[in-house]
């Protein structure tokens, strides 16, 4: 008897010309259309009506965005599967909650406040960000300077120069670790013109991994480490494994085995 075709959904844009990586990225997705029905939504769009009411065998947040976020939470109430919980999902996408449960977990992150520019107790070098992920749609907002007040209550956090930095790729109970490099910018690293290479897995990331997985119940998820002093910069719970050898296998078969869960 042949296996059922599941019918996922996938909250990412459809290819855009204008951008390579996204482009590429939607054919990874609609490529999976061998042997599923593949749907790929507009991840600003809010679609309970067909989680409740069509046979969606699994939701996939791939961009994230509150209403990708919304759409995991109905997921969850309609019985559709998920590969993430919409409750770690959201947890991570909150910087300040994120920060809070690294340091409960003993995992040391650079110095950090929140609050208003003028009651912020951090002084430059320091990063200005938005408490959440999604937050106006924006990812760091800039620096923190005494010549720019910012506005509003920001997330305030201690800028460590770095030319190297460690990101580590969670999928179930598989972790993978690249080891990223670039040459283009001074004391940062930014991960989409970085050089990239594997290495093994240090024992302490394998810790972390394993006690963010337990805290968050997220399955798929990558973390950006600081090697010198092993700080946490980063929980993302949507990302691409394409700088690893084998993620984007690994990547395929968590959303076959959860399709079909």
């Amino acid at each position: 008897m042949a296996r059922r075709v599941p019918n996922i959904v996938i909250s990412y844009p459809i290819g855009d010309d204008d951008c390579e990586l996204q482009e590429s990225r939607s054919e990874f997705f609609t490529g999976m259309s061998e042997w599923a029905d593949v749907t790929l939504i507009n991840p600003e769009r809010e679609i309970p009506d067909k989680l409740e009411n069509e046979p969606v065998d699994l939701y996939h947040m791939a961009k994230r965005r509150t209403e990708g976020l919304n759409n995991l939470q109905y997921a969850q109430e309609y019985g559709v599967n998920t590969i993430n919980p919409a409750s770690g999902a959201r947890r991570v996408n909150n910087r300040v909650d994120t920060l809070e449960m690294l340091e409960d977990l003993g995992i040391p992150v650079p110095d950090w406040d929140v609050g208003t520019y003028e009651n912020i107790h951090m002084e430059p070098p320091a990063v200005v960000k938005t408490r959440r992920e999604t937050e106006d749609g924006k990812h760091d907002i800039g620096n923190l300077s005494h010549d720019e007040p910012y506005e509003g209550r920001k997330l305030v956090q201690d800028f460590i120069p770095h030319d190297e930095a460690l990101k580590l790729y969670n999928v179930g109970e598989e972790v993978r670790t690249v080891r990223l490099q670039d040459d283009r910018h001074e004391n940062f690293v930014d991960p989409r013109h970085a050089d990239s290479e594997d290495i093994d897995t240090p024992q302490y990331m394998e810790q972390y991994a394993d006690q963010i997985r337990a805290e968050t119940g997220l399955e798929i998820f990558e973390v950006d480490v600081l090697e010198e002093g092993r700080e946490v910069l980063d929980i993302n719970s949507v990302p691409f494994l394409a700088d690893t050898e084998d993620g984007m296998d690994l990547y395929e078969e968590a959303i076959r085995d959860a399709a079909y869960r």
